[in-house]
C-alpha cells in the first residue's frame, strides 16, 4: 500500500490539470511507502499529448532534494488525461531501470480524479498498489 497525504494529493491533481491537454508528470518521495513530497518535473516528451518524458534533469535535481531531505523516491507520477489510470504499454516501456518504484497514475478522464498506483515490470506485468490518502 501507498499512502498520500491530502497535500500530495491535491498538488498532484492541480498539476495535471495545469498540463491539460498534456500528460504531467513528476517524482512522489517520502519513507516506508508513505508519501510526503511532491515533486512536479516537465513533460519533454515529443508527443506529451500521449505520452510522458520526465526531463532528465529534473529527475537529477529531485534525486538530489530528496537524497538531502532524507527521502526516498516512492513514485514517479504521470497523469492520463482523457483514459483511465491503468498502465499502457508505453508505460510499461518507460519503466527502465525503476524497477520497483512505484508508478502513481492520475486519471482525469472524469470530473473527479482517480488515483491508481502499480509496480511495473518493464514487459506486461502491472500488480496493483492500494492507494490511500491521509
Amino acid at each position: 500500500m501507498v499512502t498520500l497525504t491530502r497535500g500530495v494529493r491535491d498538488q498532484m491533481v492541480e498539476h495535471a490539470r495545469s498540463q491539460l491537454p498534456n500528460e504531467a508528470c513528476g517524482l512522489l518521495g517520502g519513507r516506508d511507502g508513505t508519501v510526503t513530497s511532491f515533486h512536479p518535473a516537465r513533460n519533454v516528451n515529443d508527443d506529451p499529448f500521449m505520452r510522458y518524458t520526465v526531463d532528465p534533469l529534473d529527475y537529477l535535481r529531485i534525486q538530489d532534494a530528496l537524497d538531502d531531505a532524507g527521502e526516498d523516491l516512492v513514485a514517479i507520477y504521470h497523469s492520463h488525461p482523457r483514459t483511465h489510470p491503468v498502465p499502457s504499454k508505453t508505460d510499461q516501456a518507460l519503466v527502465g531501470l525503476n524497477t520497483g518504484v512505484l508508478f502513481v497514475i492520475v486519471s482525469l478522464e472524469h470530473e473527479e480524479p482517480e488515483i491508481r498506483a502499480w509496480r511495473l515490470d518493464g514487459n506486461e506485468r502491472a500488480d496493483e498498489e492500494q492507494v490511500a490518502v491521509a
